[in-house]
């Protein structure tokens, strides 16, 4: 119990040290607009594919700002991913509720899914000290995910619906593979590193 009140306390006074630098409070504005757009996509409104791309781009330049101005903290580190993961999972539920079709709705159910099993995975690992950092297949899934979901929600029939629907198909492939090795990362991290014998 003890070491449990410890670990918010401690994780509370690291969100008051670092929350205050700029892409941190990008980083949370991103997921208040990633609500906003989950409203907009509920009312059928075509600014949701605007508020979406608005709020993807945050995303990269969030990431841009810490490192060129050196503000990357471990705040930032956690939250980023969390966030990108809900806007996936508002944008993705948004778009299979305007679009109910069982070819649409597997495929983000896959993207879904494998979002809430890496977020979980690298929230475990946090509280065990452990980071798992994105990887440029991570970058790619977003990249392809984001551009689906945004021709999805900005046109939602006709030729560009089936363009999304083709990279929706890679974006997927892509998911599945990052989120693989997401977890084969996360079982070499749990491995202990063997000591080293004296003499060798």
């Amino acid at each position: 119990m003890a070491d449990g009140v410890n670990h918010h306390v401690r994780f509370l006074a690291l969100v008051r040290r670092e929350w205050k630098t700029v892409p941190n409070m990008l980083t949370a504005t991103r997921a208040v607009m990633s609500v906003l757009m989950f409203g907009l996509l509920l009312n059928r409104s075509t600014w949701a594919a605007w508020v979406y791309a608005l709020t993807a781009s945050t995303d990269w330049v969030d990431g841009w700002y810490a490192r060129r101005f050196h503000q990357e903290t471990f705040l930032g580190k956690m939250m980023d991913p969390i966030i990108d993961k809900l806007l996936a999972a508002c944008a993705g539920l948004g778009v299979c509720i305007a679009r109910p079709e069982l070819g649409f709705v597997i495929p983000v159910g896959m993207i879904l899914v494998r979002e809430a099993a890496v977020a979980t995975l690298v929230e475990t690992y946090r509280r065990r000290g452990l980071m798992l950092s994105v990887t440029w297949e991570g970058k790619v899934k977003t990249a392809l995910q984001g551009a689906a979901f945004f021709l999805h929600m900005l046109h939602p029939a006709g030729g560009l619906a089936q363009v999304a629907d083709l990279i929706l198909v890679v974006a997927v492939t892509v998911t599945v593979m990052s989120g693989i090795d997401y977890f084969i990362r996360a079982r070499a991290l749990s491995r202990p590193v063997p000591a080293v014998l004296p003499g060798e």
